[in-house]
């Protein structure tokens, strides 16, 4: 594989001894200081609220503003009516923040989910439960415990189970009643059920896995995608034509200097 195809595809960048500048080549040529590679993990969005107390800013069109406290750069994007948006650069010595327009956060936060959905494509959203019943329950408010149960299964989630023995009230032992609530699960729901018992044998916790947890794997290798702060639109870097310049902003240190922190 070639080597710039191999940077196109990992998140791995040379390091320039000397320089705190890294740039991403593709084919012989960069990428323009307005466009960025769009990150997967966490979300882009209006950090004007939570910056650090130190940023290094830069323009809409990817020009360096410098490195400024956060209060001054609350005051530059009211006056430009700007939003302030966190480019996540994990190889940056300060909290690399741009500025953006409400309709290009909108996209960028598209695009990042649009990228997601091809890197996760079995991917869902978990939202685990936990089902409580006692061994004395009838059979009908079972079923509606089982309805519930698979339910989140379909979705992915994991689903814990207690189950207690009535401690007056002759009653049907934990493992039968438990079993009648599997029973009426569909067993293409679930893939694997851990059982754990408490010391005297009178309560049961169990946890129920779905069956996507098995399917959700990450493709090897996903196409990079570049996001053009000037235009707001998205693309493929596959799609970047011959003769174009540039810097990858978005994989950008830049030097620490004080004469950077003046506009």
């Amino acid at each position: 594989m070639d080597l710039a195809k191999f940077f196109l595809k990992t998140d791995i960048l040379p390091r320039i001894i000397g320089v705190k500048v890294c740039r991403l080549c593709s084919n012989g040529f960069f990428l323009p200081r307005s466009q960025i590679f769009i990150q997967l993990g966490k979300p882009y969005e209006d950090v004007r609220r939570s910056i650090n107390s130190t940023v290094y800013l830069y323009h809409q069109d990817g020009a360096k503003m410098g490195l400024m406290d956060a209060e001054r750069v609350r005051q530059i994007a009211e006056k430009l009516e700007l939003l302030v948006t966190d480019l996540h650069l994990s190889n940056a010595d300060y909290q690399s923040c741009r500025l953006i327009t409400r309709s290009g956060l909108k996209a960028l936060r598209d695009a990042q989910k649009q990228l997601e959905k091809e890197v996760y494509p079995n991917n869902v959203k978990k939202r685990d439960t936990c089902i409580k019943f006692l061994t004395t329950i009838d059979e009908q408010h079972l079923r509606l415990k089982a309805k519930t149960a698979e339910k989140y299964l379909s979705q992915g989630s994991r689903v814990k189970v207690e189950v207690s023995l009535h401690r007056f009230r002759r009653a049907t032992r934990i493992p039968q009643v438990f079993a009648n609530f599997l029973s009426f699960i569909p067993k293409e729901c679930y893939s694997r059920v851990i059982e754990t018992y408490n010391k005297d044998q009178s309560k049961l916790k169990a946890e129920v896995r779905s069956y996507l947890e098995t399917k959700q794997k990450k493709q090897k290798f996903a196409d990079r995608v570049i996001f053009d702060f000037v235009e707001e639109k998205a693309f493929p870097a596959t799609e970047v034509k011959d003769g174009e310049e540039v810097t990858g902003v978005s994989q950008t240190v830049d030097e620490k200097s004080p004469s950077d922190t003046t506009m």
